[in-house]
């Protein structure tokens, strides 16, 4: 599971004075080990994301967009687990990394923009973009149910990957799941409609893990970010995040209820090529981390 945006526990506290240690707390009473110090080498989701399917650094932020856009659909990941016998199950917003998911949200995009969002800047097209809304809200609501229904699958076999621009924004959730203030969809000026869209985020989170957790104790759960947030700013346009500290990410794995202290302070890369080398018992040493682009 990817949640695009959601940040580390210290980025968290340092700029959005909110401590989000009952989630760190129920992850590790879940038997999850936690990595609260792991930097990725950007904050640009679609660099980030495509070195994460690749199980390597195969691209930066200098390199084209559309050289991305096309790596990211080639992803040595799935075809090293269908190699191995792994069914792959595209639960939700997989169709930028080359897969046909279950429930498509044709809103969003790996590079962190919306369609939605341009909408938005249309008043007259409020409507529309109201409507939008609506819709990624239910196809996230839809996947989330998928992922607890997958813990009920007697195959052991398959590799469930979802991608939620959540809690990026725009900003369709408040905190309990309702739905948010329209024209607030994109507002980065008030701390309060990204943590809202957090605290619910991980409200869905915790309830995908206890149901997993319950019913398949022996699967593997990997819940990674791609970075933390990356746009809060003041009333005068300022960013207050610093680019090195948009760089952490939420990075917790499950394994079977066994500890991973080899993630420790690790990147998303390198996390990922320890629990997949292990898991097919095959050699995935770890590699060099680029040095911040920032």
């Amino acid at each position: 599971m990817i949640f695009d945006e959601y940040s580390n526990f210290n980025v968290l506290k340092k700029y959005f004075d909110y401590d989000n240690k009952p989630f760190a707390d129920f992850l590790e009473k879940n038997k999850f080990t936690v990595s609260y110090d792991s930097t990725n080498d950007s904050y640009q989701s679609l660099t980030v994301l495509t070195n994460y399917i690749h199980l390597d650094y195969l691209v930066d932020d200098n390199v084209e967009y559309s050289e991305r856009s096309a790596a990211i659909k080639n992803g040595y990941v799935f075809d090293l687990l269908e190699q191995y016998g792994y069914t792959i199950n595209a639960i939700c917003g997989a169709s930028s990394f080359g897969l046909d998911s279950e429930t498509v949200n044709e809103s969003t995009s790996i590079n962190g923009e919306t369609f939605s969002q341009l909408i938005y800047t249309q008043t007259l097209l409020y409507p529309l973009f109201d409507g939008n809304m609506n819709s990624t809200a239910q196809i996230y609501l839809d996947a989330f149910q998928k992922l607890k229904d997958c813990a009920a699958s007697n195959n052991t076999a398959n590799l469930n990957f979802a991608y939620f621009v959540l809690p990026h924004q725009p900003f369709i959730f408040d905190a309990k799941g309702g739905k948010n203030s329209l024209k607030h969809a994109d507002d980065w000026t008030n701390k309060e409609y990204y943590l809202n869209q957090l605290i619910y985020t991980t409200n869905c989170i915790t309830n995908i893990v206890e149901t997993i957790v319950s019913k398949d104790p022996s699967a593997i759960i990997i819940i990674q970010s791609d970075h933390s947030a990356r746009l809060l700013q003041n009333e005068k346009g300022d960013l207050l995040i610093d680019e090195k500290d948009r760089c952490y990410f939420l990075n917790a794995i499950y394994y079977r209820g066994l500890p991973i202290e080899e993630i420790r302070s690790q990147s998303g890369v390198n996390t990922l090529r320890y629990i997949i080398g292990k898991l097919l018992n095959i050699d995935l040493p770890k590699v060099e981390v680029p040095n911040l682009a920032y």
